[in-house]
């Protein structure tokens, strides 16, 4: 047998799911939904208030922090009980490490958004929009603002684009049935096709 045939590369090991909050946010990727999936199946050390101000923390010191926050959050339907509870308590203390909410009350869930979602002043920045994601979604889950109010929110973050206005002297002229007919191909078939139709 020939020494020389091409050998098939050997397939990469998948990283193992990670079975912690604390080794999903040092994780780089990872589908929240199967980290979830997973700690359903077994026991959970759930985090205490100390070790979730700590990871808040590492959370921040990770350029793509609020994105595992935001996929947790996202991925929430997945889990239950005490570590349904460690996520949405991890947000708000991500948040509140972040400086993006105040302390939250039941009067002012609707102010804090507001905030969020007003550019910075003097600099007139964007805001944030993966913190305001992060908020969204921790005051769907929390119950602290109707269901409503989270969608409006979402839409005044996410504005659809604006429609583009033709100039004047850009103004295309209106399509007639000659105007189809003489852009067609000279060389297909199509002419006396788009000439039967005109008949009609």
């Amino acid at each position: 047998m020939p020494q020389d045939a091409a050998e098939p590369a050997p397939k990469k090991a998948k990283s193992p799911v990670p079975t912690t909050l604390p080794e999903f946010a040092a994780a780089r990727g990872g589908s929240a939904r199967a980290f979830l999936r997973k700690l359903k199946k077994g026991a959970v050390l759930i985090p205490s208030r100390e070790e979730i101000e700590e990871l808040a923390k590492k959370l921040i010191d990770r350029s793509d922090g609020a994105l595992r926050v935001h996929s947790l959050l996202q991925a929430l339907n997945e889990s239950d009980g005490a570590i349904r509870e460690s996520i949405l308590t991890l947000s708000e203390e991500y948040l509140r490490q972040r400086q993006a909410i105040p302390s939250l009350s039941d009067d002012n869930y609707r102010l804090v958004a507001d905030q969020l979602l007003r550019p910075s002043v003097p600099k007139g920045s964007k805001p944030k929009s993966e913190l305001v994601g992060v908020f969204l979604l921790l005051a769907y889950h929390r119950g602290w603002l109707p269901e409503e109010d989270v969608i409006g929110l979402l839409a005044r973050s996410f504005p659809a684009p604006k429609a583009k206005k033709a100039r004047a002297s850009k103004l295309e002229p209106e399509a007639t049935p000659a105007s189809i007919i003489l852009t067609a191909s000279l060389k297909r078939p199509a002419i006396p096709l788009l000439l039967a139709l005109h008949e009609v």
